[in-house]
């Protein structure tokens, strides 16, 4: 648009007073463009046309509004200057303070009269009840069919958030209307296996082990596939993937691929992101064997009954040979052994006891390899010792111990070893 100073004067030279049509196009032009490209109808009765351009501008494309309507329909209204007739545009934004706070995860909006859409989080998916709050302000910005929520949104959270292996929360115990069958899940979040998905699970959860898996709470956990066995170690695992609601299930498969694989299969959806977050062991009689999970450390695991593996008597020298037996732990755990030894020999005798990972090199107790140990030279007399000991399991969950006694003047040994609980390693699981 050329200058038109001297052109709309009166008098003066030949060309002052004379616009040319052309240049009053242009100039007439650049004011429309100013206001059709944030949306707004040229009309010749709305004389607020640039004013409009100039909130739009100003704001940088946001509009403020007042919220009204249940909390499913959100209907948002000007709160001074006029925007109607502001048509949406793709990056348009709008601040408002919820009337109410939103009960569904699908609510709508309609802004300005421009028509209901949904309102979904920055991702495009469906936002967290009580993501619009009337303690906030909420912001939504137009993506060409729906209104993304910019602000808060409980349910969605960046990669960038969670490190590798992170994981919070999610403590384990037996569930009080069954414990024999059933596992109360906490709220937690974490970082998927795959490192590339994120959970967040912001209510209790309860699995059923002896029922087939179905979604939701209060639910079967374990896929059809799996069978409910004695004696069996069952990993717990919490399931998702893109579209897919995250839950919880059972598998004795490391990699839950029977549990992913049946969640897909029954819901439809892709389940194909997990992590595992404890385990569990079932007895004799198919129960869940009763367990605490340690409020300190959510890796760390005490049996509520301890169990003896090992209950020997020698009488005569003492076992020098590496001796392997089954503890109660899952794969990648270490189990917390109780060692306890008492002995009846006669002058001279120096007992060493040691309790090592199966996986372990064997290595002949002595004066410096040995959890448990007696007195140098002990007389004929009782003598009894007991510790705890961290001892790394192997992929069968064995432990071994080795007795030796200096001189072979034992007349009585009596070894107990029992599992008290276990340890693992949530951030690498």
């Amino acid at each position: 648009m050329d200058s038109l100073d001297n052109k709309v004067a009166n008098g003066g030279a030949s060309a002052a007073g004379k616009l040319a049509s052309t240049e009053w196009n242009q100039a007439a032009a650049e004011l429309e463009n100013a206001f059709v490209e944030v949306g707004v109808t040229p009309s010749s009765g709305d004389l607020f046309q640039v004013a409009k351009a100039i909130m739009a501008y100003g704001q940088g494309y946001a509009f403020w509004g007042t919220a009204s309507g249940p909390s499913t329909a959100y209907v948002i209204t000007e709160l001074t200057v006029s925007v109607e007739g502001v048509g949406l545009f793709d990056g348009m934004t709008v601040k408002f303070r919820p009337n109410v706070n939103n009960t569904t995860t699908t609510p709508t909006i309609n802004v300005f009269g421009t028509g209901v859409k949904n309102i979904v989080n920055e991702a495009g998916g469906a936002i967290a009840v009580g993501d619009l709050s009337t303690l906030r302000d909420a912001e939504v910005r137009y993506d060409g069919t729906d209104w993304r929520l910019l602000s808060r949104c409980l349910g969605l959270r960046l990669d960038a958030f969670y490190p590798s292996g992170h994981i919070r929360g999610f403590s384990l115990s037996n569930a009080p209307a069954d414990t024999d069958h059933d596992i109360t899940i906490q709220p937690g979040e974490c970082q998927a296996i795959s490192g590339d998905f994120n959970f967040d699970v912001a209510t209790v959860f309860t699995k059923q082990l002896d029922v087939t898996w179905a979604a939701g709470t209060s639910a079967g956990g374990r896929p059809n596939t799996v069978s409910l066995a004695a004696d069996t170690w069952y990993y717990v695992y919490i399931i998702g993937g893109a579209g897919a609601t995250n839950d919880y299930g059972f598998d004795t498969h490391i990699a839950a691929i029977n549990l992913l694989s049946y969640a897909s299969s029954e819901t439809g959806d892709t389940y194909n992101k997990f992590r595992r977050i404890g385990a569990i062991l079932t007895d004799s009689s198919q129960n869940i064997k009763q367990f605490l999970t340690d409020s300190a450390d959510y890796g760390l695991i005490h049996w509520a009954d301890p169990v003896r593996h090992v209950n020997i008597s020698l009488s005569s020298g003492t076992d020098t040979t590496k001796t392997a037996f089954t503890a109660d732990g899952p794969l990648g755990s270490s189990a917390i052994l109780q060692v306890s030894a008492a002995a009846n020999s006669s002058s001279g005798t120096r007992m060493f006891i040691d309790v090592r990972g199966n996986d372990e090199a064997d290595i002949a107790p002595s004066q410096t390899n040995h959890v448990i140990r007696s007195w140098d030279e002990f007389g004929a007399h009782e003598w009894y010792q007991s510790t705890q000991v961290r001892v790394p399991l192997s992929a069968t969950s064995q432990a071994s111990y080795r007795c030796l006694a200096v001189t072979n003047n034992l007349n009585t040994l009596e070894l107990e070893i029992s599992t008290r609980g276990y340890v693992w390693n949530r951030r690498d699981s």
